[in-house]
């Protein structure tokens, strides 16, 4: 994953003609980490490529894909995909496919949380939806002052253009797919 970030960081500041110092500007990332990022010296937080992200204008996924799909179809077996964060209990986010369609990004997730975890989230840029679908457990998401309890095999909606938490507070492991919708 740091290779893919590191060639797509670079690829994306350079066709938009912004300088490393540009960059750092429009992001609030400093110069220092993004030459790290460049570099492949330094894994970035979800934070960090969450601003890059947004002042690049492209999806997260697109800073973490190494190469757009080049059949009609494309799928992914089990398992596959890219490990974008995980805790020392379990938790963990796998980046399944990500796409881009004109001006809207889109990205598939499968997510695990451990009894008593939880992930908390950076804004994304505004406009930007999740939909998310329980497959075993309860999820608990807390965004703007709300919170949702959102059980095995029922589904909810998210503005993520605001902070956001996903947490587990069962005994047994929260398992979800995300799919992330964001204008461009």
């Amino acid at each position: 994953m740091i290779e893919a970030v590191a060639k797509n960081c670079a690829w994306f500041r350079k066709e938009r003609g912004f300088t490393l110092d540009a960059l750092a500007r429009r992001s609030g990332v400093s110069k220092g980490m993004l030459v790290e990022i460049e570099q492949q010296r330094t894994n970035p937080s979800i934070a960090t490529l969450c601003r890059m992200a947004n002042a690049l204008n492209v999806g997260l996924g697109e800073l973490l894909y190494q190469e757009p799909a080049s059949a009609r179809v494309t799928r992914h077996s089990r398992g596959e995909g890219k490990q974008f964060w995980e805790t020392p209990a379990g938790s963990r986010a796998l980046l399944i496919d990500a796409v881009r369609v004109r001006d809207v990004g889109g990205e598939l997730w499968r997510w695990s949380l451990i009894p008593g975890e939880e992930y908390i989230g950076t804004a994304h840029r505004e406009g930007t939806h999740e939909f998310l679908y329980v497959l075993r457990g309860v999820l608990i998401v807390e965004a703007a002052g709300e919170i949702a309890k959102c059980a095995a095999h029922e589904s909810l909606r998210l503005l993520a253009d605001g902070p956001h938490v996903y947490r587990n507070e069962s005994s047994v492991a929260c398992e979800f797919v995300m799919m992330v919708v964001e204008a461009i």
